[in-house]
């Protein structure tokens, strides 16, 4: 007999979770259908033994993030800000030209659409299929 303190996931627990994947599963292949539907011209989603594949291209492509993040010299500190000059001390006479940025604002990004459109009923439901599109 187990005691509750143990750590060993118990039968009922690993039915719950093999229950959790195959209604992942499902969601996912329902998630596909209609996504063909909407979009019958667009590319056809990995198969879902392509997702391990899938998974660790994206791993990798955090962990080298996090490795350029952590190792680059790209960083600006509070010494180095304090030496910069204060363009209101710019003579007109030392500004050589003039350049102009336009900044273009791209459509509300996928992950706006999750957060923005508040935390009612359909919430949960734009999350995980806001997830389950990035895994795949």
């Amino acid at each position: 007999p187990t005691s509750p303190e143990s750590s060993d996931m118990s039968s009922l627990e690993l039915l719950a979770w093999a229950l959790l994947i195959l209604v992942l599963l499902r969601a996912l292949v329902s998630l596909e259908q209609i996504y063909s539907l909407l979009r019958p011209d667009a590319p056809s989603p990995p198969p879902l033994s392509g997702v391990p594949r899938v998974l660790l291209r994206k791993a990798a492509l955090t962990l080298k993030g996090a490795v350029y993040l952590v190792l680059s010299r790209d960083k600006v500190s509070s010494s180095a800000l304090r030496r910069t000059i204060d363009p209101a001390e710019l003579e007109p006479s030392r500004v050589t030209r003039e350049v102009r940025l336009i900044f273009v604002r791209h459509g509300e990004s996928v992950w706006n659409l999750v957060f923005n459109r508040g935390f009612g009923p359909s919430f949960l439901w734009r999350l995980l299929s806001t997830l389950l599109h990035e895994l795949l």
